[in-house]
């Protein structure tokens, strides 16, 4: 059975999803920027049927509570998830509309109405089951209804799959639970800290992207979702923007309007930007990213390996070299990217062939400490 969140946060009793703000309306104007740069300024929530599923703490619901629609559904199977989002509306001083939590999965759920406005953060990916609740939660969606979900581009994943080859080298897999947290917050707590305005805790962002078995699958691209609800529902916005039209719209009718297939056009035009979240740079052509992308997936799934081979006492010296040797081929590929991301790389290289297992070393300043990809974009989409 593939591994899935809702099982491993269970088994542990936790919600690592929590939102560190100064205040809440720090948060909040964090959530309005989100959601303006995916096409749902305030105006659009108000008076609304909204769904969330998969809700954690239930912080980014707030603030569409705060927005006055029409009725709010949470749907969170998580029981601590569950007490977290009731002791949240219980203090908040807020004004709001009284969500109805559902505490259910999604493949459990049947809404009794369609939604104007359907959200789903961090959740599904690319395995299978996940997909197929995409569809359905596509069809939970008005004519002309609005849906947002989270994307992973293999590029933006790349510096975290290098980040979680090397919780398996300097940290063992079969340790328990607690020290495993303990040890990786150590490594990783000096390049969390490089981060500005980073929302969660150390802790929190170890358990779900070091440990959390379901994190490999995270990665569905825009260009997956677009193809996997084709005819459903067409492409909007993203957050980061970096799709640009400069298409008359009295030539955009029929089929010549095409927003999905523009989506994916821009996707892979940009996807080298998504490996670096502090730079922008002029990068291959279309064909070179679909092959840089080809190899950041290839290096996912020898990092998934990597790590099962550790835990069920397998090969894991040439699960090790396998991974290595992908992530060399990928440095080879960026040809003359900004020399920042080629050194960032090649110290996570040295880290991995290095002979030493002292946790120490990972946490020491390197070019590689500050090396975090855009691995997080939003996709708005209207239902056709």
């Amino acid at each position: 059975m593939l591994p899935s969140h809702l099982k491993f946060y269970t088994k542990h009793g936790i919600s690592p999803v929590r939102y560190l703000a100064a205040s809440v309306q720090e948060h909040f104007e964090r959530r309005a920027s989100l959601y303006r740069s995916l096409g749902l300024v305030p105006l659009v929530f108000r008076g609304a049927r909204c769904l969330e599923v998969a809700v954690g703490s239930g912080q980014n619901s707030l603030y569409i509570s705060s927005l006055a629609p029409e009725s709010l559904t949470l749907v969170e199977p998580n029981p601590t998830g569950v007490r977290e989002i009731r002791e949240l509306y219980d203090k908040t001083e807020v004004p709001h509309t009284p969500p109805v939590l559902v505490e259910s999965t999604l493949q459990e759920y049947s809404p009794s109405h369609k939604f104007d406005i359907v959200i789903c953060e961090n959740w599904l990916g690319k395995a299978p089951g996940e997909r197929m609740l995409l569809r359905k939660l596509a069809g939970f969606l008005e004519h002309h209804g609005m849906m947002v979900i989270t994307t992973v581009p293999p590029a933006g994943f790349l510096p975290n799959m290098v980040r979680r080859a090397l919780a398996v080298k300097y940290c063992d897999p079969r340790l328990s639970f607690d020290k495993r947290t303990e040890t990786l917050v150590e490594m990783f707590q000096p390049h969390l800290s490089t981060i500005t305005s980073m929302t969660r805790s150390a802790t929190d962002w170890v358990q779900d992207n070091m440990i959390n078995p379901a994190y490999f699958d995270l990665c569905i691209t825009i260009p997956d979702v677009l193809r996997d609800l084709d005819g459903e529902v067409t492409a909007l916005s993203t957050n980061p923007s970096f799709a640009c039209d400069w298409r008359w719209f009295k030539s955009l009718h029929g089929d010549a309007r095409g927003f999905n297939r523009h989506m994916v056009h821009e996707y892979e035009a940009a996807l080298h930007n998504f490996m670096d979240y502090q730079l922008l740079f002029s990068g291959p052509d279309r064909q070179m990213n679909r092959k840089l992308e080809m190899s950041c997936v290839e290096f996912v799934e020898s990092v998934r390996a990597y790590e099962r081979a550790a835990v069920e006492d397998g090969d894991k010296n040439s699960a090790l070299e396998t991974a290595i040797t992908n992530l060399e081929m990928i440095v080879r590929q960026l040809g003359d990217c900004p020399g920042q991301i080629r050194s960032g790389l090649e110290a996570g290289l040295g880290l991995l062939r290095a002979d030493s297992d002292e946790c120490g070393t990972v946490g020491a300043p390197s070019p590689f400490s500050r090396l975090f990809g855009r691995e997080t974009v939003y996709l708005s989409m209207i239902r056709s």
